[in-house]
């Protein structure tokens, strides 16, 4: 009997020696991997759904954690309320304070800076590469009537945001609605405009013509200074009816309309194709803006300075400098000098 008492007391101090064992080496699974002067940091995105498992092997994986397994058991414990966003993490927070951080809600922001001159389009693409929302959701909203109208736009008139989409650099969250981003970018066009001289006593007639003239300009200056001048040609032009003769336009068709490749170089076929947005074919603005311009475009295309070119070519293609003609032989001499 006494060995058997023995017996069973030392499986008993086994079993204790192991349970100690084993929550001894819980706690320490679950303590951070490092302290704060060694510690990695981790920029963790979370999407709306995602499950803690993915979320544990992905800290794991990223030495963040030392246990995906002691984070996910954990996690599945205490039930947090995760919410998606971007999250900064280190190595040097307990399993505990990571779920405290992502429960928080307290998110980085997605940095997506739009260059000048972009198509809606492109944008959506910009958006989806940097997971704010899908191309297609954003195209959808930039279309919307019901939006267009909350801006006070007549759908008819203003099929689209094209042009209204303002060149910034913007923060926003991962996730967001195509019509949530494009309510910013909009709010932020009349926010950033409103400095333009003259810009905000347009009607909106007005303010849509001088938006479909700037987003030529956009597309065909390279230099600031020029820029005033480029729309004074087109402006000039437009008061004679005579057709704008931009490369620009024909671009936007073959790559906007007809979903090709963006061209090396205009043919003279490319100058044939049969679109109200072909200004070689057709006097006049386009349907619709062609770009998304920015401050200098916008500027230039509102307050346009009288001159009496009719005429501009590129003369220096490496610093994107142009002639600016009064008269075709002059501008066809220039030409010749170029070449």
């Amino acid at each position: 009997m006494k060995t058997k008492k023995k017996l069973v007391v030392i499986i008993v101090c086994a079993c204790v020696a192991v349970m100690f064992c084993a929550i001894g080496v819980f706690a320490s699974m679950f303590t951070s991997r490092s302290n704060e002067e060694n510690a990695v940091e981790y920029r963790l995105k979370v999407r709306k759904g995602e499950g803690s498992k993915s979320i544990a092997a992905e800290l794991k994986a990223n030495k963040i954690i030392k246990s995906k397994y002691v984070f996910y058991i954990y996690s599945r414990i205490r039930k947090p309320s995760v919410k998606a966003g971007i999250y900064s993490v280190s190595s040097s927070l307990n399993p505990s304070q990571i779920l405290d951080i992502l429960e928080s809600g307290k998110q980085e922001s997605i940095i997506v800076s739009v260059p000048e001159g972009l198509t809606m389009r492109r944008i959506g693409e910009l958006l989806q590469t940097n997971e704010v929302c899908s191309q297609e959701e954003f195209l959808e909203a930039c279309k919307d009537a019901e939006l267009l109208r909350s801006f006070g736009f007549d759908p008819e008139k203003i099929v689209n945001f094209e042009g209204f989409l303002f060149p910034d650099t913007y923060y926003f969250s991962p996730d967001m609605s195509g019509s949530d981003v494009v309510k910013i970018m909009v709010d932020n066009f009349y926010a950033r405009t409103s400095a333009i001289k003259n810009f905000s006593d347009l009607s909106i007639d007005e303010m849509y013509y001088t938006l479909r003239l700037a987003s030529i300009v956009e597309r065909e200056y390279r230099l600031e200074e020029e820029a005033p001048l480029i729309a004074s040609v087109f402006a000039n032009r437009l008061r004679r009816t005579i057709g704008l003769y931009s490369c620009a336009t024909v671009e936007y068709i073959i790559t906007e309309i007809e979903g090709r490749p963006h061209p090396e170089v205009i043919t003279y076929n490319d100058l044939k194709i049969d679109s109200p947005y072909n200004t070689y074919l057709y006097a006049g603005l386009p349907p619709t803006p062609i770009s998304n311009p920015g401050i200098v475009a916008l500027d230039a295309s509102t307050n346009t300075p009288r001159t009496k070119y009719y005429f501009f070519r590129l003369v220096d293609p490496v610093q994107g400098r142009h002639h600016f003609s009064t008269d075709f032989e002059e501008h066809t001499e220039t030409g010749r000098l170029v070449k």
